[in-house]
């Protein structure tokens, strides 16, 4: 479960539920039409205007508007459950979703853009964002890092898409 304003958003093996209200004496439970179901509940994660969280076809985002898989255009079918997404974990901080299985790396969804990149170097069992600090964490074994703090900047790789002339 996660809550974006007065909507908890119930991940189950069947269709979601988005409970909303603004008293819990007058909660209303509706039942999406959609049916992704939340494969890992530690990929459920409070986004602005939403909560994400890991289904068998994609990452979904489930907001007022209901639900969409947010990594559609990104990965097919095959290449998503490659990832093992029962075993995902999900953080959000900054507009950019990271999320993470054990068997791959720690990849980095900037949603508005529609923009995935990855974390490299990075194998974490844990990660917690900081909203005082306005800094994301990453565990990894007995060792704690403050990921992109000023000291640590972000450095990236930039692929373009193939062009024929």
């Amino acid at each position: 479960m996660a809550s974006f304003g007065q909507t908890l958003v119930v991940g189950t093996r069947g269709a979601p539920y988005l409970i909303s209200g603004a008293d819990s004496a007058s909660m209303t439970a509706s039942k999406l039409d959609s049916r992704q179901s939340c494969v890992s509940a530690r990929s459920m994660v409070a986004i602005d205007g939403g909560v994400v969280y890991a289904s068998p076809d994609g990452l979904c985002l489930a907001s007022s508007q209901g639900i969409r898989v947010a990594t559609l255009d990104i990965f097919n079918r095959n290449d998503w459950r490659a990832l093992n997404p029962s075993s995902m974990v999900c953080a959000y901080h900054d507009g950019v979703v990271y999320f993470y299985t054990s068997t791959s790396p720690v990849y980095a969804l900037n949603l508005e853009a529609g923009k995935l990149t990855t974390v490299s170097a990075l194998t974490p069992t844990t990660l917690y964002v900081d909203n005082v600090t306005d800094r994301i964490y990453a565990a990894s074994g007995a060792n704690v890092y403050a990921l992109f703090s000023a000291a640590s900047f972000r450095n990236g790789t930039w692929k373009s898409k193939r062009i024929v002339m």
